[in-house]
């Protein structure tokens, strides 16, 4: 997914908030002077996938290897108005060669932090993120009619900051850019010794629960 993509993406929701906005203003008689409050969080749930957008992928003849964050699937709740919990599943990078597949892949929970103070219109919601968990490389081997597995775990930490767009009140479009910071691992996982470096994504969600 390219630069220019994203900026399509993200042109289409300010056209659906600026559509649905159009849609609430006041009439007969109403106040038309009134600022639109700022999007309730507290309460809210949210289930997005996101698509890395620094991701790099290479195939040549009887290799194919992916670098970078390349997917993620995630849940997030607010119990307060500014501050929500999270739990995250994604794919860093992937490396197969002749018979040999690995792969490293994070589980990671934290919290994030949504300042009313810096909200913009009434569903621009910037924040600041931590998390942290297990990054998980995993290796399979075959050939010559024999296999072999195994896995390695380090703990490492995700340290960033984004901004959410909620169109239709329901609908939660994100960027997120973050920098995971992960010890490399005791042996290489396939070509891959270490997953640290920095984050660019989209993200889509579906978020539900109070207004």
């Amino acid at each position: 997914m390219t630069a220019r993509s994203l900026v399509a993406i993200f042109y289409f929701g300010l056209l659906l908030h600026s559509g649905s906005t159009a849609i609430a203003q006041p009439v007969d008689g109403d106040r038309s002077d009134e600022v639109a409050p700022v999007v309730s969080l507290e309460g809210r749930h949210s289930l997005s996938f996101g698509v890395g957008l620094l991701s790099n992928a290479q195939v040549t003849p009887g290799n194919a290897s992916a670098t970078g964050v390349l997917a993620s699937l995630s849940y997030a709740y607010w119990p307060h108005a500014e501050w929500g919990i999270e739990a995250s599943a994604s794919l860093h990078e992937s490396d197969v060669t002749g018979g040999n597949a690995a792969s490293v892949s994070s589980l990671l929970f934290g919290a994030s932090y949504h300042p009313e103070a810096l909200a913009f219109g009434s569903s621009f919601r910037p924040y600041l993120s931590a998390a942290g968990g297990p990054y998980i490389g995993s290796e399979a081997q075959s050939g010559f009619g024999s296999s072999a597995a195994g896995t390695q775990t380090v703990v490492g930490v995700r340290l960033g900051s984004g901004i959410d767009v909620y169109a239709w009140n329901w609908l939660r479009l994100g960027l997120r850019a973050a920098y995971h910071a992960v010890p490399a691992f005791d042996d290489a996982v396939g070509t891959i010794e270490n997953v640290s470096g920095a984050q660019l994504s989209v993200e889509f969600g579906i978020s539900l629960g109070s207004r």
